[in-house]
């Protein structure tokens, strides 16, 4: 085994030593299995090794990697469209140097993706879902590494909004040397990629585990039909460089792409045009809300209960805490005013050959 890969092994077994040890046994006597979230995992090939460390696998190649790829295991219903196995190959076959590293909780996907900037990766790679997306994007913001996404979530509204291809052609686009800026908004300093959801928006996304058997669009449905007939509407405003919108709220948003969740609240909004979306729903009642909800899923949001506003900035001002989304995570919206803004092409998005090109 190489001295490069001992060496590493020797820095990280303070961490759960013994897990790995046993782990290591376990494996090197047992045959050999496909790996899985609910495993001690151990990948064992001509040139490379993984263990399963706590959360992080490692390889003899880490130090000189330049693609870090960061996957969350249980992003969607736990199937990954690609293995470690076939990342691994396909690094091989490109005469890539890779790693890969595993996410355990919230902000692991930050944690990990800011570490591989100061470690020197030239591409840091997503696979899960626009939540895992958004945790990278947000550390690789404004720096020169390339950002690449292999879609794994329930909604997968970012790749969608930037035309990404999906499965093994995202993992070939990775390897690409195409790449372009895509914006990013910034709430509060933090930023997302796709879309950020207050109010009923925010209710649905909290709700959303309960049917996320169902899948992703049918889940977000299923859960939107109940917020409808649950969700309290409240008093917002918000203020614009060229306009300004107050009243009796149901969701208040911001979009860098045309749909959140597969709803297309903004059709027009766009990842790489400078702009955000802004859009506010005016509260109606449980029934007005469902036949609402029928136009959205059709395509056809009528004006007279929707505002749609596009500008680089924005104020939005609440009366009350609020249940609310940023990329499909959820939060609670303190009351009070919150600046918005776009950070325009704060991102080098690796695009491959995109789809309906």
């Amino acid at each position: 085994m190489g001295s490069g890969f001992k060496k590493l092994l020797h820095i990280q077994l303070p961490i759960a030593a013994h897990r790995c040890l046993l782990s290591l046994f376990a494996h090197l006597f047992l045959p050999f299995s496909r790996h899985s979230r609910e495993t001690q995992a151990i990948f064992l090939h001509k040139r490379g090794l993984f263990i399963k460390c706590d959360r992080l696998y490692f390889t003899e190649m880490a130090t000189t990697a330049s693609h870090l790829f960061i996957v969350n295991p249980v992003a969607g219903k736990g199937d990954m469209p690609v293995s470690p196995d076939e990342i691994t190959a396909l690094c091989r076959l490109k005469g890539a140097r890779c790693e890969i590293r595993f996410t355990g909780a919230p902000g692991d996907a930050a944690r990990l993706a800011s570490d591989g900037v100061k470690e020197g990766f030239s591409r840091i790679v997503s696979v899960g879902g626009d939540g895992t997306s958004s945790e990278i994007a947000g550390a690789l913001a404004g720096t020169p590494v390339l950002f690449g996404v292999v879609a794994a979530g329930s909604g997968n509204d970012f790749p969608s909004a930037c035309g990404l291809p999906y499965g093994a052609d995202a993992l070939e686009a990775v390897f690409s040397d195409s790449s372009r800026k895509v914006d990013m908004g910034v709430l509060d300093g933090k930023g997302f990629i796709n879309g950020l959801g207050i109010g009923m928006d925010g209710a649905i996304a909290g709700c959303f585990p309960k049917y996320r058997f169902l899948g992703g669009f049918a889940g977000y449905l299923a859960a939107a039909v109940r917020q409808a007939f649950e969700f309290e509407g409240f008093s917002a405003r918000l203020e614009l460089p060229e306009s300004e919108e107050e009243g009796g709220c149901l969701l208040l948003g911001v979009s860098n792409g045309p749909t959140q969740g597969g709803f297309s609240l903004s059709p027009s909004a766009r990842a790489d045009d400078g702009l955000l979306d802004f859009h506010f729903v005016r509260d109606m009642f449980a029934l007005r809300r469902i036949a609402a909800l029928g136009l959205v899923v059709a395509g056809r949001a009528g004006e007279r209960w929707i505002g749609r506003f596009q500008a680089q900035s924005g104020v939005i001002k609440t009366s009350k805490d609020l249940p609310a989304h940023m990329d499909g995570e959820p939060f609670v919206l303190p009351a009070g005013g919150h600046e918005i803004r776009v950070n325009k092409g704060a991102l080098n998005l690796l695009c491959g050959a995109q789809r309906g090109s």
